[in-house]
C-alpha cells in the first residue's frame, strides 16, 4: 500500500499534529496495563522523553501553556505531575532496572486516573484548535481525518484495556467471596470499589465519544452489556458462561482496534512526517 500524500500548507494544520502527537505519547502509555513478559525500553525511553520534555522546548504545547496565563500553569502542573507519577526517577509504576522496564500491575487504577482525564483534555485542546481553523477556513480535509482516527484509535484502546481490567477485578471478586461464603469483607470491599472506579471510566469514556461508526458502537455495546451482567443488571445469555461472555468482548474490541489503529497510522504517519520536515529547516538555520 502506498503511503498516502499530505501537504498540510497551514501552519495551524501542523500545531494540531503536534498536540496529536502529544496525547498519543499519553495514550501509548496505556500500554502498562497489559501484562506482558517484556516491555521496549526504547519505546519507554522515547515516551518518557517526549512526555517530560515537549512542554519544556520550544513547542506547539510550551506555547499554548503560556499563552493560557493561569489555567496555561495549572494545565501544565497537571502535565508535570503525570510525567512525574510515570516515568519520573521516583515513580513507583514504572521502573528501569537491569532486566528490564519494571511495571507494578497494581497499580493500574493509578494509571487510568492519571492517562484518561489528561487525554481528554487534550483531545479538547485539539477540538478547539480544529474549530479555529474550521471558522477561519483553513481547515484541511487531512486534519479532520486525522483527529477522527486519532479518537477511535483511543477509544478502542480504552476499551480494551478498561475491559481486561474490570473482567480481572470481577473474577478476584467472585474468588474472596467464595472464600469467605458470601460474606462481605474489607478484601471484598475493596476490589468493588477498584471496579467501580474502573467502571467510571468506561462511562466518561463513552460519555466524551463523538465516535459512532458500526465496529465503534459494537465494541461499546459489547463492554456495556458485560458489565451489566456483572452487576445483575442484564442477564447472561442463554447457555453461556462469562467466558463466552469474555470472548465476546475480545472479539469486538479486537476487530474495533485493528480497524481503528491501521486508519490512524494511515494518516498519522505522513502528517508527522510533514511535521518534522517542517520544524528540521527551522533548527537547521539559513544555510551560507
Amino acid at each position: 500500500m502506498s503511503e498516502k500524500q499530505v501537504q498540510l500548507n497551514q501552519p495551524l494544520s501542523k500545531i494540531i499534529v503536534s498536540f496529536v502527537y502529544y496525547a498519543g505519547l499519553i495514550r501509548d502509555t496505556l500500554e502498562y496495563t497489559i501484562e506482558k513478559p517484556d516491555y521496549n525500553v526504547q519505546f519507554y525511553k522515547m515516551k518518557q522523553n517526549g512526555i517530560i520534555n515537549e512542554p519544556k522546548v520550544n513547542s506547539p504545547l510550551h506555547n499554548f501553556i503560556n499563552a493560557n496565563g493561569e489555567k496555561g500553569q495549572e494545565f501544565l502542573k497537571r502535565l508535570e505531575d503525570f510525567a512525574d507519577l510515570l516515568y519520573g526517577e521516583d515513580s513507583t509504576i514504572l521502573r528501569l532496572a537491569q532486566e528490564g522496564l519494571r511495571v507494578d500491575h497494581a497499580q493500574h487504577l493509578a494509571i487510568y486516573d492519571a492517562a484518561l482525564p489528561l487525554h481528554e483534555e487534550l483531545l479538547q485542546i485539539i477540538a478547539l484548535h480544529v474549530n479555529h481553523a474550521n471558522q477561519n477556513n483553513i481547515l484541511e480535509n487531512e486534519i479532520v481525518e486525522l483527529v477522527a482516527a486519532t479518537e477511535r484509535f483511543y477509544r478502542s484502546i480504552v476499551f480494551t484495556t478498561l475491559s481486561i481490567d474490570i473482567r480481572k477485578q470481577f473474577t478476584e471478586f467472585n474468588k474472596i467471596m467464595n472464600e469467605n461464603k458470601g460474606q462481605q469483607s474489607a478484601a471484598s470491599n475493596f476490589v468493588q470499589r477498584e471496579i467501580s472506579k474502573l467502571v467510571e471510566h468506561f462511562h466518561k469514556c463513552k460519555t466524551y465519544s463523538k465516535c459512532n461508526d458500526t465496529l465503534y458502537v459494537e465494541a461499546l455495546d459489547a463492554v456495556e452489556h458485560m458489565i451489566e451482567m456483572m452487576l445483575g443488571r442484564r442477564p447472561l445469555p442463554e447457555g453461556q458462561k462469562f467466558d463466552d461472555v469474555y470472548k465476546n468482548v475480545d472479539l469486538h474490541c479486537r476487530a474495533f482496534t485493528v480497524d481503528a489503529e491501521t486508519k490512524y497510522k494511515e494518516i498519522y504517519e505522513p502528517c508527522v512526517k510533514v511535521l518534522i520536515a517542517s520544524v528540521k529547516p527551522a533548527k537547521e538555520g539559513p544555510t551560507a
